[in-house]
């Protein structure tokens, strides 16, 4: 279960195999870029801490208003501790700057497969103050 002043994850927009329905619907699944995402948090020790809260840009508004409203309304009921955008198009969208790191796709698509750097990066992010 979520708590107030945990991490919170922004990712672009949900897929297919992701959970929830409508405004609730994040983009997080047990495939793909979303597994991998889940493993890299596992390496961090992110998990053994705590749950963190997952969600998305795109909450199905055809306009950025209407996506950013609700997005701080999400914001606003569960009061993180830090927000993390999952690439620089969610973070340059919402303004949000509590910290980037790369989208756990494109990590899984250009980078060799030494994937200490991002499991670091996640690290580093999550404790900052």
């Amino acid at each position: 279960i979520y708590e107030t002043e945990g991490l919170m994850f922004i990712g672009q927009a949900p897929s297919d195999k992701s959970v929830g329905e409508g405004y609730i619907r994040a983009f997080i699944s047990h495939r793909g870029s979303s597994a991998f995402l889940h493993q890299s948090l596992t390496e961090a020790g992110i998990y053994d801490e705590e749950m963190p809260y997952f969600t998305n840009w795109d909450k199905g508004f055809d306009n950025d208003i209407d996506q950013m409203r609700a997005l701080e309304e999400e914001i606003k009921v569960l009061e993180p501790r830090k927000i993390i955008c999952l690439g620089n198009e969610v973070q340059e969208k919402t303004g949000i700057g509590g910290g980037t790191i790369e989208h756990p796709a494109y990590v899984t698509r250009f980078h060799s497969k030494d994937y200490r750097f991002y499991i670091d990066k996640i690290k580093q992010i999550a404790n900052e103050d």
